[in-house]
């Protein structure tokens, strides 16, 4: 069903309620799962400008939602934004004021990286701790950009999934992979290898 004929029988309707009603009935009805989720998560958003969360809830199917693409995203943003938002009460209270420069870069930093400022930080003393982490997570992503060539070279191209994974290792497993990789054959034997990291975690 075209998305130009979806909006006319949508408007076809004397009542918000009603309205929203056969958008949800519409969109149900998307035989691709992917645009259905999509479509319901555009929807829902919209309609969160004007209806109450519980009329929302009447009509969309809560499980399409959760796996939209934009309602993970906004749940991403959400996490993000509480990360930073303790971190830098943490900051403020452990070293004072922390200069601009300092407060951008810690905004720029994924929630991983959020979560390890978060424990690094109750062993800073001073500003100069914080630049120095900031150092360390700079060769880090150098680390691990190099393992990724390395890994692109011999295996072909490693998915967004593996790189995720593989950013989220210590730095101690980073040094192990970059030894490892050197035995790896097929991707197989790079997802074996984080098992077994998972494993021993």
């Amino acid at each position: 069903m075209s998305t130009r004929r979806l909006a006319t029988e949508w408007t076809q309707t004397d009542t918000p309620q009603g309205l929203l009603a056969q958008v949800a009935e519409q969109t149900a009805t998307i035989p691709d799962r992917e645009q259905r989720q999509t479509l319901a998560g555009f929807a829902e958003i919209l309609a969160g400008l004007r209806f109450e969360k519980a009329l929302i809830r009447r009509f969309f199917r809560e499980d399409i939602m959760r796996e939209s693409v934009i309602y993970q995203d906004i749940l991403q943003q959400g996490r993000q934004q509480e990360a930073l938002s303790l971190v830098m009460r943490q900051l403020n209270r452990r070293l004072g004021e922390v200069n601009s420069a300092a407060i951008e870069r810690v905004r720029a930093l994924s929630i991983e990286e959020l979560e390890e400022l978060g424990v690094a930080l109750l062993d800073f003393s001073g500003v100069a701790d914080l630049m120095a982490w900031f150092d360390r997570q700079k060769m880090r992503d150098v680390e691990i950009a190099l393992i990724i060539r390395q890994l692109t070279r011999r295996l072909g191209d490693v998915d967004q999934s593996l790189r995720d994974r593989i950013n989220r290792l210590s730095t101690e497993q980073l040094e192990a992979l970059g030894v490892a990789l050197l035995d790896f054959f097929q991707v197989a034997d790079l997802v074996a290898w984080l098992e077994e990291q998972q494993v021993s975690d």
